[in-house]
């Protein structure tokens, strides 16, 4: 659940750590919020606590202003924000981008 709607994280297996509430995972990942954010990505550690995502492998997303990509990322899910690592780009759609 997030602050504006409920969100869901999609991953085939992890390896949940139990005490730091974290999950390792191998493979492809996909980050749906109902507020209309995406994000795939692969191999990466999801610390669910803080809300925060970690990856080592290729992430693309789509945000309400355009989409994004880049080699490797880390995400805030709950604030939104997400760091571009390596061949980062970003497409902004300028009717979208200026809504209230």
């Amino acid at each position: 659940q997030m602050e504006d709607g409920p969100a869901r994280l999609r991953a085939n297996r992890g390896r949940y750590d139990l005490d730091a509430e974290q999950v390792a995972i191998d493979g492809p990942i996909a980050f749906r919020a109902a507020s209309g954010y995406t994000l795939d990505t692969r191999d990466a550690t999801v610390d669910l606590r803080n809300r925060r995502l970690r990856g080592t492998g290729a992430v693309t997303g789509t945000t309400p202003m355009g989409r994004f990509s880049g080699d490797r990322m880390e995400a805030d899910l709950e604030s939104r924000t997400v760091k571009l690592s390596g061949n980062a780009h970003l497409r902004i759609v300028p009717k979208r981008s200026n809504r209230p």
